[in-house]
């Protein structure tokens, strides 16, 4: 009996810690970034705003929209997934739209590096965009 208990307060404070976890590196994203991208054969500055679970980005004026933002590992790959994503040509005129990814990342200092459209449904070649702070 007692064997069980501490197996499974074990078990309890392992999925706790993770959470933990996840809810730390989210916290590194929070606020304003700014990198280079490319965008339907033009080079424009995507920005993007996150707080929490939630993303704001533009798309060098072309494009603005909010997204869900969720953290996830596969393997020793640590994931970015955009879901629930809404966009339009201002914030004010958004609409739900299927765009769902995900992005394998890593962190510098004061940079992020986001590596997209290697899924299965990606219709763009692979990049690297590296993301900076703005203070």
């Amino acid at each position: 009996m007692m064997k069980r208990a501490l197996a499974l307060i074990s078990g309890l404070l392992i999925c706790l810690m993770a959470h933990v976890a996840v809810a730390d590196e989210l916290d590194r994203f929070k606020g304003k970034w700014t990198g280079k991208t490319d965008f339907q054969g033009a080079d424009v500055e995507m920005t993007l705003e996150i707080d929490g679970s939630k993303v704001t980005f533009d798309m060098g004026g072309f494009i603005v929209g909010t997204a869900k933002v969720t953290l996830t590992s596969a393997g020793g790959f640590r994931m970015l997934s955009f879901t629930e994503v809404q966009a339009g040509e201002s914030l004010g005129s958004l609409n739900a739209v299927d765009a769902d990814s995900k992005h394998v990342y890593s962190f510098g200092y004061r940079s992020f590096t986001l590596a997209s459209n290697f899924d299965d449904a990606a219709t763009e070649d692979p990049k690297l965009t590296i993301y900076k702070k703005v203070d």
